[in-house]
């Protein structure tokens, strides 16, 4: 009975309690998106932050004048670590477009050793077949600017490579400014180097159970590594730093929209009070007690709400 009056009292005021229903929605939708965005914000920093470095946890990086050539120091720890992908970075100028683009090696089948490859046309596997050292992967974005497309002749640094794929906007090629352009090392970019087997960055991820900290740490000892950059991937607290700035004034302006809808709905139901007293009068009068009185709005309350909560 309490019910089936609730649901008379939300139909002799039909205006006020969809009023109600659409802004209690409202601030429905607009708390979710505050709750989400800094998540959703955070993933996506964090995606281009680690662009390069996938899912290692040490780059070991050549400072100005230096070049690494030798992983054999890092065979003294083979219990410590899971992998060892090393990578050789240059920047070579494009002929057509007369653009720079990040040229960037693997050893022949490490190419999704940090992060896989996901393309949109063509075959990323050509990098790894015989005679796949001139067999280049680019971006979407890359091909369309660049007016190349798979099979395509790409001319860097006076070296032709071919397209042997276009990827979409993830993993490597997601911070894609410069454009990225993933190919082998040997036979392949060492080529704008003279041939010379040289790499530029080493990414390591520490083994499971490891502390990537005190991993570092260790590389950092070695002598064959003094005077280079030996540091963790990724900087968490770069990251959290950039996704709380972006995120922020997002979470005040949907703070500040959903307490006005609060005001909202309490001016709704303090606009409705007269015709609440009214039916109020009506049940007492048809014998209903104070408490089913009571229960009745309640019951009209909770279930404005319900509906506002599942629409927002």
């Amino acid at each position: 009975m309490i019910f089936s009056l609730a649901i008379k009292g939300l139909r002799a005021r039909p205006l006020g309690t969809v009023c109600a229903v659409l802004v209690i929605a409202l601030a429905a939708a607009m708390l979710f998106s505050v709750f989400s965005f800094g998540d959703a914000v955070y993933d996506y920093i964090y995606a281009v932050e680690t662009a390069d470095a996938g899912d290692s946890d040490i780059l070991i990086a050549g400072k100005a004048g230096n070049r690494l050539a030798d992983l054999t120091p890092l065979e003294s720890l083979g219990d410590e670590i899971e992998k060892i992908v090393p990578t050789l970075t240059v920047y070579a100028l494009e002929e057509d477009s007369r653009q720079y683009v990040k040229l960037r090696g693997f050893r022949k089948g490490e190419y999704e050793l940090l992060s896989p490859i996901e393309e949109k046309e063509g075959d990323p596997n050509e990098l790894g077949d015989p005679g796949g050292d001139n067999s280049v992967v680019i971006s979407e974005a890359a091909s369309e600017a660049l007016g190349k497309g798979v099979g395509d002749r790409l001319v860097l640094g006076g070296r032709t490579f071919f397209v042997a794929a276009v990827a979409l906007a993830s993993g490597y090629f997601l911070g894609d400014s410069p454009f990225t352009v993933i190919a082998n090392i040997d036979g392949g970019v060492d080529a704008l180097l003279g041939g010379v087997a040289v790499y530029n960055e080493i990414y390591i991820k520490a083994a499971e159970g490891v502390d990537a900290e005190t991993l570092r740490a260790e590389i950092a000892a070695l002598p064959a590594y003094e005077g280079l950059a030996v540091t963790r991937s990724s900087d968490t607290g770069y990251v959290e730093t950039r996704a709380s700035g972006v995120s922020a004034p997002v979470t005040v302006a949907g703070a500040a929209v959903a307490l006005m809808c609060v005001i909202a709905v309490a001016l709704i139901f303090l606009l409705g009070a007269d015709a609440r007293r009214a039916y109020a009068a009506k049940l007492s009068l048809a014998g209903a007690t104070r408490r089913q009185v009571i229960a009745v709005f309640a019951l009209e309350n909770a279930l404005i709400a319900l509906m506002g909560a599942l629409l927002g």
